[in-house]
């Protein structure tokens, strides 16, 4: 399935919070004009993201690189309107 066509799951700043609520600190920064997520253990480059959410393919990477339950993920933290 192409990027355009996931549904949107989160953004960085959403996963990084909700991975700090799961207990696992982490934070971004920029290298080479990449956008990074670590843990100061373990480190993840980011693609390039449309729209600025992750696609579900990658947020289910980014859990198991930090070790953090995917199905915790799934779920939309946002108000529903």
């Amino acid at each position: 399935m192409h990027e355009d066509q996931e549904p949107a799951t989160l953004t960085v700043t959403e996963f990084v919070k909700l991975a700090g609520d799961r207990g696992v600190r982490l934070w971004t920064f920029i290298k080479q004009g990449r956008t990074v997520i670590t843990s100061g253990v373990r480190m993840y480059t980011l693609p390039e993201l449309r729209r600025g959410y992750l696609p579900a393919a990658l947020l289910e990477s980014l859990c198991n690189r930090f070790s953090l339950p995917y199905q915790d993920f799934t779920l939309d933290p946002r108000e529903e309107d």
